[in-house]
């Protein structure tokens, strides 16, 4: 709440007080920090309830395994990289740092690789219903509903 306050968030640029740049990029650099932990956090959950509803087969459940190692070290890994982007930290949301000493790592460039691994890791947990509900010895209609159901997390 407070960085879309913070930064006038859906306010035109003309109707917004003048921006403190400082206060800013803090709120943007803790919710960076918060935001990949909690991802990988609730994509796990969703692995291990995959795990209960799947964990019969052998195959499933080493997949399921795997994706999890993979989620959690690619969210610590992202987060780890979120804390240490910039040296010092306070780099990050001081203007005057930034142009006196630390250095930070190219945002953008950052940001496209963050992203590209959490979408990697999205569609890898999304297909996982897909490849337990194929299997399961269903009814053509009721696998069709439930392959329906578990693809509406895919918008």
């Amino acid at each position: 709440m407070s960085v879309i306050k913070t930064s006038y968030t859906g306010i035109h640029d003309r109707d917004s007080p003048r921006l403190l740049p400082d206060a800013q990029f803090f709120w943007i650099f803790l919710c960076q920090l918060l935001y990949h932990p909690v991802l990988s956090a609730v994509k796990a959950s969703v692995l291990l309830f995959m795990l209960r509803l799947g964990g019969t087969k052998r195959s499933v459940r080493y997949a399921c395994w795997a994706l999890v190692v993979v989620n959690v070290t690619a969210g610590v890994a992202i987060f780890l990289a979120c804390l240490l982007q910039c040296v010092p930290l306070n780099t990050y949301w001081e203007m005057k740092a930034r142009k006196t000493s630390g250095s930070c790592v190219k945002m953008d460039i950052f940001s496209v690789a963050a992203g590209g691994i959490n979408v990697a890791t999205d569609l890898a947990t999304l297909a996982l219903p897909f490849v337990i509900f194929l299997k399961l010895r269903l009814q053509r209609r009721v696998k069709v509903c439930l392959l329906v159901v578990f693809s509406l997390g895919a918008t």
